[in-house]
């Protein structure tokens, strides 16, 4: 959603700096032939186009929403195609591929066959019927032939973004993602939007695995392990391999004891759900409470130190244990 949002106020801004002076030198010509008014209107959209241009530019924001500004191209268009001549209708095509590189997909269809509706019948009436015709089957095939790019666009651009933000092998978050997404959760507990938990785990003996079974075999109990974690996972709660055999599991909106146990189910899941008969996996964990009072890279440590601390008692298991989990939480 943000990646489609973010590549459609950067093609605003670039449309609006390439589209703004070339409108305002046909409203010119306009005027220079006598259509003042046509003119005028032409230079006024022109302009908001300029202003809001500058304003996302200062703010990364959109002061006038494209489809109040779709809405009133059209119109114009239509009183143009009836007063000024059916000339006027060749300004559909450039708003019809400004409308899909603009506009949310939903919206941008919306217009499209508003555009269709209201434009078609007018040029049919007032063009010599042979353009009428070939504006029907043109105007169309424009409409189609955007709305098939930008989708494909955004199509890839979310692909992009996803191969930036996963691990390859298994699909879970990488670190870049959780260094976002933590920062995320705290701005968001600091408005008391919940408390943020961290478990930190990897994998009991994953070198003997491969030793013994081989790296594809390794590989395959990654893949099962993250796929183990994510089923008992809440939606709001995310899965990030931190490198290696190393992961981290970022609750938001979590107690202590619910992460302590959140923590607790996810050994037992894993230890339960074998990849294969032969190959038993375990994991050890660490739970930490997020305390803004601390910072965030205390709170990092703190939970790698539960972590060892977990290994330390004999690996398979939680630290700290759910009935002191309050004792070792980060105090101020």
């Amino acid at each position: 959603m943000h990646a489609a949002r973010d590549f459609r106020i950067r093609t605003y801004m670039l449309l609006g700096v390439s589209s703004a002076p070339v409108l305002l030198a046909f409203s010119i010509y306009d005027v220079i032939r006598g259509q003042y008014l046509f003119g005028g209107i032409i230079a006024a959209f022109a302009l908001a186009i300029a202003a809001n241009t500058a304003y996302i530019h200062r703010t990364g924001r959109v002061k006038i929403p494209f489809a109040v500004m779709n809405v009133v191209g059209l119109l114009t268009l239509a009183w143009g195609i009836q007063f000024v001549g059916h000339a006027a209708a060749l300004w559909a095509y450039p708003l019809a591929i400004v409308n899909c590189f603009v506009s949310e997909r939903r919206r941008a269809r919306i217009m499209m066959a508003a555009g269709m509706l209201l434009l078609i019948p007018l040029v049919l009436l007032e063009a010599p019927m042979d353009h009428g015709v070939r504006f029907a089957l043109t105007y169309p095939l424009t409409c189609w032939f955007s709305d098939l790019a930008v989708s494909i666009l955004e199509k890839l651009q979310h692909q992009l973004n996803e191969f930036a933000i996963r691990d390859p092998l298994t699909g879970a978050y990488n670190r870049r993602c959780f260094d976002f997404r933590l920062d995320e959760a705290i701005e968001q507990s600091r408005r008391d939007l919940g408390a943020v938990s961290l478990i930190s785990f990897d994998i009991d003996h994953f070198k003997a695995i491969n030793d013994q079974f081989g790296h594809d075999a390794g590989d395959d109990v990654l893949v099962h392990l993250v796929r183990t974690v994510r089923a008992r996972l809440r939606k709001v709660d995310a899965l990030f391999r931190m490198g290696g055999e190393e992961f981290m599991v970022l609750c938001r909106g979590t107690t202590p004891q619910q992460a302590q146990h959140l923590a607790e189910a996810l050994r037992r899941e894993v230890m339960e759900c074998r990849p294969r008969p032969d190959l038993p996996v375990t994991i050890s964990l660490g739970v930490v409470q997020y305390d803004d009072r601390l910072g965030r890279a205390e709170g990092l440590r703190r939970v790698d130190q539960n972590l060892y601390a977990a290994k330390q008692t004999g690996r398979n298991t939680v630290w700290p244990p759910a009935e002191s989990a309050e004792s070792e939480l980060p105090a101020a």
